[in-house]
């Protein structure tokens, strides 16, 4: 046992509640007693039979003495159970009863000390017309090791008493199956004594292999628990049949009667061999071993019975047949079909608003690499991020600004999840009804998408700009770069001034004089430096433009690419809104699962640990 492996009884406790639970249903009852009969090192038997088949002969006669108090009967008007033990097992008989929760019991412990360690238990006839007997029976069987079965040849194949064996939950290998009576059936017969011994015997086998018992010599007996010996066997025969010629008398029945004899001696034989295995307490260890095989029994018959109680396994195949996020995505793309995914992913990236903010984002992350053109890119930078404001405001072909972009051909996204719930309630009802399951409402189904629309056009946005953004220039672009604003800045306003004076002066002779000087004054004059710094600024805007237009190329081939994966990015939208109905049902389905696999373990062991009890 694998779990609760001290105790299974407590697995299948919990199964059977957890799966009430799922369900919505009222746990079945089950019944307990096999793990607390293995604390201790008793070995209880409990006689039981129907009416009139001599269950209390039977314990006087396996005691061998009156362990019976005279006026003890367990008839149909008797309601406690008598056990019949010694005075030093009494209290561990108490604690048993007590831990399994069995029915109330009478005690006699004045058993002979021969009988320590065992007890035995009347119990009322199971087919009395009380029908608490019949309860009473099959609740203290739990505290039971082993079961007694007394029956008649007038009773062998009674289907009450088939019913009743197979409500005892005590392994096939500790029953013990006693045909009680045999000289009734002699005296009444006039075919030969062995064939009618034959015909009790393959009735008996016939009995046990309908309740699926482990059938054996050494398991059924066939005796007349009323008398002690052959000649009693033979003196009750020859009442019955009121024939005074078969009175014991050893010379005339061993002439005329030797078929007779011989089946007397078989059914006295029977009983010698019943009373020593019933009243020899077994060993520690093959009394533990039957234990375990009764606990085995008990929880593997229990298990099976919730099995088929609750049908869980069945339940799950349905939920995998019907509940599969296969069949879940199809039935949300019948309302949110793949082309209006693909449509809202490109209404929510679209490509005339895309363009002016990832233009003028890729423009700041490249300007920056730029030494000096900032003065001048702040200013194309605004002016940009006003147009592209502009051309959002105005009204695009075929999609207002002001237009829901979930809503298309006249039809919300809140009718579409309207559809969509529908179609799923209509497909799950009959496992939603049964396992207690609420699937997502329609305002679930709608936030869930738009949420999801939003975050994945987002997330395609990021993979596409983000490699752009981030992308740096290598060391021959950052110098070219510095190289050649530096350039520009010193060489209108400082270089070619001067430049121009000294090459102005060299044409007259290379003479140094003050004409130089003043050449070089005039030349770096205010409204001369007023002049070239406007030149270099025209020269650096047209530079930021070449940049700015840059980035705005590039941002158009970005855009280009998201809309290229908008129908694949469409699919993603169902996948996501398919995991979240799936969730609840796959939660369920893992639910499910937990005690339906520990009920079908429990349900399928063997009994590696059970023994037969050895009858000699």
């Amino acid at each position: 046992m694998t779990m609760h492996e001290n105790n299974p009884e407590l697995t299948l406790s919990r199964c059977n509640r957890q799966l009430s639970e799922l369900l919505g249903t009222e746990p079945p009852p089950l019944s307990k007693g096999g793990a607390s009969a293995i604390e201790d090192r008793l070995w209880v038997w409990g006689v039981v039979g129907g009416k009139d088949v001599g269950k209390t002969t039977l314990i006087n006669a396996l005691a061998g003495g009156k362990v019976v108090p005279a006026g003890v009967e367990v008839g149909e008007g008797t309601f406690e159970p008598q056990a019949y033990l010694t005075e030093l097992d009494h209290d561990a008989f108490q604690s048993r009863l007590k831990a399994g929760q069995s029915a109330t019991v009478r005690c006699h412990p004045q058993a002979p000390d021969s009988m320590r360690g065992l007890v035995l238990v009347d119990l009322p006839d199971f087919d009395s017309l009380f029908a608490n007997h019949a309860k009473r029976v099959r609740q203290l069987a739990l505290g039971l090791d082993g079961i007694i079965w007394v029956t008649t040849p007038k009773k062998i194949g009674d289907l009450r008493a088939l019913a009743e064996i197979d409500q005892m939950l005590k392994s096939r290998r500790n029953f013990v199956y006693v045909v009680n009576k045999l000289d009734w059936l002699l005296a009444q017969s006039d075919g030969p004594p062995e064939d009618e011994l034959k015909r009790v015997q393959s009735a008996l086998e016939h009995q046990i292999a309908q309740c699926q018992h482990i059938s054996g010599p050494s398991r059924t007996f066939l005796v007349a628990a009323k008398y002690p010996d052959q000649q009693a066997i033979l003196a009750a025969i020859a009442r019955q049949r009121g024939d005074e010629h078969t009175k014991p008398d050893s010379v005339g029945l061993a002439s005329g009667n030797g078929q007779l004899v011989s089946a007397v001696d078989q059914i006295a034989a029977d009983f010698d061999q019943l009373r020593i295995a019933l009243t020899t307490a077994p060993t520690a260890d093959a009394s533990l071993a039957n234990k375990r095989a009764n606990l085995t029994y008990q929880v593997r018959r229990q298990a099976k019975q919730l099995l088929d109680h609750h049908q869980p396994r069945a339940l799950i195949e349905l939920l995998d047949e019907v509940a599969n996020p296969g069949a879940i995505r199809a039935v949300l793309e019948q309302s949110l079909t793949p082309s209006y995914c693909a449509q809202v992913v490109e209404r929510l990236n679209s490509g005339k608003t895309l363009q002016s903010q990832w233009a003028v984002s890729l423009f700041k992350a490249r300007i920056v690499h730029w030494p000096f053109l900032g003065v001048v890119a702040w200013p194309v930078s605004l002016i940009g991020g006003i147009v592209g404001g502009l051309r959002d405001y105005l009204p695009r072909a075929g999609y207002p600004s002001s237009e829901d972009p979930f809503r298309l051909d006249g039809i919300s996204l809140t009718e579409r999840a309207d559809s969509a719930s529908n179609a799923l309630q209509a497909e799950l009802s009959s496992v939603c009804r049964r396992i207690k399951l609420e699937l997502p409402t329609v305002g679930t189904l709608e936030s869930t998408f738009t949420q999801d629309a939003e975050n994945l056009s987002e997330q395609r946005r990021d993979l596409v700009l983000e490699p752009l953004l981030s992308k740096k220039p290598g060391m021959l672009g950052r110098l070219a770069r510095a190289m050649l604003t530096l350039s520009i800045i010193l060489w209108f306003p400082l270089a070619q001034p001067m430049l121009a004076a000294v090459f102005a002066q060299l044409e007259k002779g290379l003479a140094f004089d003050a004409g130089l000087v003043v050449t070089l004054v005039q030349a770096l004059s205010a409204s001369q430096i007023l002049i070239a710094l406007t030149t270099t600024f025209v020269i650096l805007a047209i530079l930021t433009a070449a940049v700015y237009s840059r980035a705005a190329r590039d941002s158009l081939k970005a855009i280009q690419r998201l809309q290229d994966g908008k129908e694949s990015a469409s699919g993603l939208l169902v996948q996501s809104l398919t995991a979240a109905v799936s969730r609840p049902i796959e939660s369920a389905l893992a639910e499910f699962a937990e005690p339906t696999d520990a009920l079908e373990q429990l349900a399928g062991q063997s009994a590696q640990d059970s023994s037969s009890l050895e009858v000699q």
